[in-house]
């Protein structure tokens, strides 16, 4: 709480500080609703999960978001990367399996993602059109989900096939100046992008840009002493 004498202080200033305070706070929370704007979206049965939801992230101008969902999914490609050899897994010998949670978030990277289901066993998903130069929304998904026995598998998610229906709330983490579509000169500073980094023995991965590490990035390879 403010002290009275500061109150004065203000006022010796011409300025009424309850009413600075007001306008203050009703700006701050304009930006805030800018920066926390949530998105709802069902994704039906038939659909591919991922790329619907990159689909709609492109057409809704989302260009960082965080996310969770639940569902229930078939078709289910993870992969995992345990010692440096990805591993791809497919999970279809169920008609359904019961989604226990969907988490990620959503970035811009350069290029324009492709969703050819060829590329899905060698983990080849989804191909980035390099030669778009643009920075575009890039869904990274974390997946967890029950099998028939109640075990639960889970990973990265390359994508799967929805088998009765999918409900998603994205939460914006940017202004509203982060949005698909823009050149590298454009993006403001608020605005996370991914990029390829390299961590030793374990391989390269598309991750967050060094501007959001902490600690801040050393002059030496992330992973090496």
């Amino acid at each position: 709480m403010e002290t009275f004498g500061h109150n004065c202080a203000w006022r010796a200033l011409g300025v009424n500080w309850l009413e600075y305070q007001r306008a203050r706070t009703a700006k701050l929370r304009g930006i805030l609703c800018e920066m926390g704007a949530s998105h709802k979206l069902y994704v039906p049965a038939g659909c591919w999960l991922v790329a619907s939801l990159t689909s709609f992230c492109q057409d809704q101008k989302i260009g960082n978001a965080a996310f969770t969902g639940i569902g229930s999914i078939t078709n289910v490609w993870v992969l995992i990367d345990p010692n440096g050899t990805p591993v791809v897994k497919n999970f279809s010998t169920e008609p359904s399996y019961e989604m226990t949670s969907l988490l990620g978030n959503v970035t811009l990277r350069q290029g324009l993602p492709q969703f050819d289901p060829s590329g899905l066993p060698t983990g080849s998903y989804p191909q980035i059109d390099s030669t778009v130069k643009t920075f575009n929304a890039y869904v990274h998904p974390h997946v967890t989900f029950a099998n028939p026995d109640m075990s639960i598998s889970g990973g990265h998610l390359l994508d799967a096939q929805v088998s009765i229906g999918c409900e998603i709330v994205l939460q914006s983490m940017a202004g509203p100046h982060c949005i698909p579509g823009l050149a590298a000169g454009q993006i403001p500073p608020d605005c996370v992008t991914a990029t390829p980094v390299t961590v030793q023995k374990l391989g390269t991965f598309s991750n967050w840009a060094p501007a959001f590490w902490y600690p801040k990035p050393a002059s030496t390879v992330p992973g090496q002493p």
